[in-house]
């Protein structure tokens, strides 16, 4: 990313994309902080963030346990007409679920104007993570009554729960 940093610096109005690459590869890599820092860079220097930017830096802010953060760039999404962005919101969801404000994640969650297989594994992996299996069970159940199950998110409630049931026998 250092050789990417200074071939940056050198483009004189780097535009939404060139931004973009650096966000994507902060947010992919060891220095997530950096990605925030450009997405702050971006807006101060007046070039307008779009679903990408923003998804990379709540990426970052998922990485950070920067939850601050992301609510900031929740409200910059919303301000910016952004909010019906189903690919946007799975990654709010999936910060608030890392960052372990499930109750956010699953308001996010109640306003997407449309559910595809990946927004009900980011909200039920959202409380395995933080050992909710009643509720990931019944969102489970929930999600095959409306779309039906997926393969690998069965096997994981399965194997979480089987974790459970074996860790009360030790």
């Amino acid at each position: 990313m250092n050789y990417a940093r200074l071939v940056f610096a050198g483009i004189r109005k780097p535009e939404v994309y060139l931004y973009n690459t650096m966000l994507r590869g902060y947010s992919l890599g060891e220095s997530p902080e950096k990605a925030l820092f450009f997405y702050k860079h971006m807006r101060k220097t007046g070039v307008n963030t779009d679903a990408f930017a923003s998804s990379f830096t709540l990426k970052s802010c998922a990485n950070l346990l920067a939850v601050f953060e992301g609510k900031q760039i929740r409200c910059r999404i919303i301000r910016d007409g952004y909010e019906p962005d189903v690919f946007l919101l799975t990654s709010l969801m999936d910060m608030y679920a890392r960052c372990h404000y499930g109750h956010d994640a699953h308001r996010v969650f109640d306003i997407m104007p449309r559910r595809d297989t990946v927004v009900w594994n980011v909200l039920i992996s959202s409380f395995l993570q933080n050992s909710r299996t009643r509720d990931a069970l019944k969102l489970f159940e929930e999600m095959v009554t409306e779309d039906g199950p997926t393969q690998i998110m069965l096997l994981a409630c399965l194997l979480f729960r089987l974790a459970l049931i074996w860790g009360h026998w030790i």
